[in-house]
């Protein structure tokens, strides 16, 4: 009996030397999970992204298979994350919520995430996404690629001041403020006659970043305009600018103006033209 069972027993060693290893779970990667779904408290989300930094880079791994959670919030927060730990193997992960995500919160908050990688690959990444079929993931990587003041999808972001939907709108006029192009002058001139009052707000602010002779008229313009909101942020728009030849038209709006709020800016915005008088 003794040569059969060794026989028996050679062949059942054989067979378990074949069988792959179950790599073992780490011990980070164990704590990640537990710290991500302590993410979905409010008791306890605070601590545990504290927790999850403190694991640092080791812990990237498992953080990017919990990138795409159902629940807005855990992803809102591995942005808050993965942005500070910056490793590169987190970036399709950021790039993909920033672009995808349906949410407009977890969106922007990837956006501020990759704010933190080296802006070559960034920019890298979100130029491939404008060649995506679906045109929102396109749209929402034109928006992406102004936050990092990158002027590749300008005219996308043209066409987007005039878009029927009004939080895209908003989107294309605040884009254009930071992209710096003088062309967008022209394309917010419309509006700042837009019945929308959030359309005027913001593209004062934009045409203030902006700046320029066409930025400056424009915003002259706008110190007539029936709200206060758009008048305050003209104000300061022009201070920010600091072109020395509204100071007339400035000085004249003093004697009209009511609103204390629009009154404060102006005065401000005077006070600054004047110091730099020679």
């Amino acid at each position: 009996m003794r040569a059969p069972f060794l026989g028996f027993l050679f062949v059942l060693m054989a067979g378990c030397a074949t069988r792959p290893a179950i790599a073992p779970v780490s011990p980070i990667a164990t704590q990640a999970d537990q710290f991500v779904s302590q993410l979905r408290s409010e008791e306890t989300r605070t601590e545990a992204r504290g927790r999850l930094l403190s694991l640092g880079v080791q812990a990237v791994p498992n953080l990017i298979l919990h990138a795409r959670d159902k629940d807005d919030m855990v992803r809102w927060e591995l942005a808050n994350v993965l942005g500070p730990l910056a490793d590169a193997r987190a970036l399709p992960s950021l790039v993909f919520n920033a672009t995808a995500d349906e949410n407009p919160h977890v969106r922007w908050r990837s956006l501020w995430a990759l704010s933190h990688f080296e802006v070559a690959a960034v920019a890298e990444a979100l130029r491939g996404r404008l060649a995506e079929p679906d045109q929102g993931v396109r749209w929402n990587a034109a928006v992406a690629l102004s936050f990092f003041k990158l002027a590749d999808a300008l005219d996308v972001l043209h066409a987007g001041v005039r878009d029927p939907d009004a939080w895209r709108r908003w989107e294309a006029i605040n884009a254009l403020g930071r992209v710096h192009d003088d062309r967008s002058a022209d394309v917010l001139a419309p509006a700042l006659q837009s019945p929308a009052v959030g359309d005027r707000t913001e593209a004062t602010l934009s045409l203030g970043m902006i700046g320029g002779p066409k930025s400056t008229a424009l915003l002259v313009t706008a110190l007539d305009d029936s709200s206060p909101e758009v008048r305050w942020r003209a104000c300061m728009a022009l201070g920010q600018i600091g072109d020395l030849t509204v100071v007339p038209s400035l000085t004249a709006l003093q004697v009209s103006e009511r609103d204390p709020q629009v009154r404060e800016h102006l005065q401000m915005t005077l006070q600054k033209l004047q110091n730099q008088t020679p």
